[in-house]
């Protein structure tokens, strides 16, 4: 092996380690804004993190996050498309336009596109949060409790599905 490329094979490892670093400490850093609702100030940071990574969800997802807490409705769905058209393997995708949907209040479109991600990705929980809350925003409070319970019984260890009830 040259010293090139023993050189190459050390630095390898750090520099993805300093990558990951970066990300991390990018997206504390635009946590922190979220955290102080300063949506500006984290919109501004969450746009770092998909520039300087384009390839990670986080940026996207939390960035629709932020749009729909400062009630930014249409920039969180533009930016939900974006997300969906970019990772559309992924159910965070799908999960952000389902809480929009609920967002705007359209609890019918919501309730089914919960329905249709549990079919698409029947490792997840957070479509039985979603649901039954879209359930619950509709009256419908014995669907509701149901929903809860499967996901419930499919995910025990997910405490969040537990306090819901």
């Amino acid at each position: 092996m040259s010293s090139d490329q023993e050189v190459r094979s050390i630095t390898r490892p750090r520099q993805a380690t300093q990558a990951e670093s970066s990300l991390d400490s990018l997206i504390n850093n635009a946590r922190q804004a979220f955290y102080k609702r300063d949506w500006d100030e984290a919109d501004r940071r969450w746009a770092k993190v998909r520039e300087q990574f384009p390839d990670a969800l986080i940026g996207y997802a939390a960035a629709v996050t932020t749009q729909r807490e400062a009630g930014r409705l249409d920039a969180a769905e533009a930016m939900a498309e974006r997300m969906l058209e970019r990772f559309p393997s992924e159910p965070g995708a799908y999960n952000e336009q389902a809480w929009l949907a609920a967002a705007r209040g359209r609890h019918s479109e919501a309730i089914a596109r919960w329905a249709a991600i549990r079919e698409r990705f029947p490792k997840e929980w957070v479509p039985y949060l979603g649901g039954a809350r879209a359930l619950r925003a509709t009256g419908q409070l014995a669907e509701a409790e149901t929903l809860l319970r499967a996901g419930i019984d499919k995910f025990p260890s997910e405490l969040v599905l537990l306090t819901e009830f």
